[in-house]
């Protein structure tokens, strides 16, 4: 949310009816902020009150938000990076504001002004300003129903409030209410009452307002930001567009398994006219993860979108849990079989995938980790590039749990060098052995696994993420930074829109 921090030079806002109270808060407060301000449209009456007023004391608009160059941001991790948004906000009141000697009229979401601090309980705009500068914010918040719902609403209109109006809660019956955990005096200092809740009308733009790649991109850096590409539409009540790229559920008969197999298949947006002759390709396990708590397809959208990925057909292979899981991810014969010799052939009959390694990427997770780089030791003429994400290379062969461990890292250091590129990520906090103890850790088969394959003179991109878990929270942020790293070297089509 943008937020606005307007100083005075000389003189206080002009006197209006909608903002009296607030006028009257600068005579003991450096800054007032009102809290979900939608009524204020905050471009034309700042432009309208300059123009009354002569150059010397024109209100100047500063905005709060982190800077944010989105030509450089493609995922969660990027947006992680920039640190938290209360403290660039913070950082313009003090320094651009307060410490110059000036006045201020701020307008912010009301997390970020709360006196209690944010709803998780961390540092806000409004504490760390405060923290520099005691007493000089002075919080009101714009009552929409909120709280106290429809016996705040009757209560008022029985005592006659006056709209517009700002109200101390201090002292008062409104300032006693429930507030979440907290008084509502004790997150803010005032009301600003425009009215009953029922007669506030919210303006919203119409969706002829916004151009198709207009709003795929505002999915992608609503993506970005929060982690959910509907969040922003949804705040602006803009209906979902079709999905960028497809996915399609189906079964693959299996001859060396005796049973169907499950998958799903991810086209790109415009396929197949985007791909001139064949796309890359991406294999990834664990399909029903890769399609919930990774969001492979929106992450694919998003790199395509960005110019970082071309257009590619990704092949999503469900191998359920537990032992059956096993059965299939960890060092087997089998899956490799059914994968080479079965899976790919029949991709190949009904899309218009390449047949050239070096732009086939298979990835994975813990034991899809694992995975990625057994396949593409036995199968180097398919998939040119690993990209493993906390990959269990501790295992032995055949879903062996005992000794001898990291199995697939001694077949790597006995076999000559093949034409396969790695990326692996690690969590930093992976560190416990596995098989209580008895095993290698994730952390250290990862890291045996890096120097082995350097020493062998591969191509290694090899991360420890600091703080990382062994859990899709952490791999989700993760993922596009792997598979942009490939595809930088592939050449890169004209952006899609």
């Amino acid at each position: 949310m943008l937020a606005f921090a307007i100083w005075f030079a000389c003189a206080p806002l002009p006197e209006r009816p909608s903002v009296r109270g607030v006028v009257d808060a600068f005579a003991h407060h450096r800054v007032v902020a009102i809290a979900e301000a939608h009524w204020l449209r905050q471009a034309g009456d700042f432009r309208d009150v300059n123009r009354r007023l002569p150059p010397g004391r024109h209100i100047r608009v500063l905005a709060g938000d982190t800077r944010v160059d989105w030509s450089s941001m493609h995922s969660p991790a990027d947006w992680q990076a920039l640190g938290d948004n209360n403290q660039s906000f913070a950082d313009v009141i003090t320094n651009d504001v307060l410490a110059k000697g000036h006045r201020a009229f701020v307008v912010l979401g009301s997390n970020h002004l709360m006196r209690t601090g944010s709803r998780d309980d961390g540092p806000n705009t409004t504490t760390r300003v405060e923290w520099r500068y005691p007493g000089s914010m002075y919080v009101a918040w714009l009552y929409n129903g909120r709280p106290g719902g429809a016996d705040a609403d009757a209560r008022m209109s029985r005592d006659g409030w006056c709209a517009p109006s700002v109200v101390p809660l201090h002292d008062s019956w409104i300032g006693a209410i429930s507030a979440g955990s907290h008084r509502f005096d004790e997150i803010a200092d005032a009301l600003l009452y425009l009215g009953p809740s029922a007669a506030l009308k919210e303006e919203l733009p119409s969706d002829s307002d916004f151009e198709k790649p207009y709003r795929r991109e505002l999915d992608r850096r609503s993506w970005i930001e929060w982690g959910d590409s509907s969040r922003a539409r949804t705040f602006l009540h803009l209906p979902a567009l079709p999905p960028a790229g497809t996915v399609t559920e189906f079964n693959v008969v299996s001859t060396a398994y005796g049973r169907s197999r499950r998958v799903w298949v991810y086209q790109p947006p415009g396929y197949p006219g985007v791909c001139a002759r064949s796309c890359p390709l991406l294999l990834t396990f664990d399909g029903g993860v890769y399609l919930g708590d990774i969001p492979l397809p929106e992450i694919l959208d998003s790199l395509i979108a960005a110019g970082k990925m071309p257009p590619i057909v990704a092949l999503l292979v469900d191998d359920a849990s537990g032992a059956e899981r096993l059965d299939d991810l960890a060092n087997r014969a089998k899956f490799a079989t059914f994968v080479g010799d079965e899976l790919l052939p029949w991709l190949r009959k009904r899309w218009k995938v390449t047949t050239d390694p070096s732009k086939t990427i298979v990835t994975g997770s813990s034991a899809g980790g694992l995975a990625s780089a057994y396949l593409a030791f036995r199968r180097p003429d398919l998939f040119g590039n690993v990209l493993s994400q906390s990959g269990a290379f501790w295992r032995g062969s055949e879903a062996s749990n005992a000794a001898p461990f990291e199995w697939v890292t001694d077949q790597y250091a006995g076999a000559a060098k093949k034409a396969i590129r790695f990326f692996l990520d690690v969590g930093s906090t992976e560190s416990t052995g596995a098989m209580n103890g008895t095993a290698p850790s994730i952390l250290s088969a990862n890291r045996k696994l890096r120097d082995v394959l350097r020493s062998k003179g591969y191509d290694v991109q090899y991360f420890e993420v600091p703080n990382g878990v062994h859990d899709a929270t952490s791999w989700r942020t993760r993922l596009p930074v792997g598979l942009s790293a490939f595809a930088a070297g592939w050449r890169q089509p004209n952006r899609i829109q």
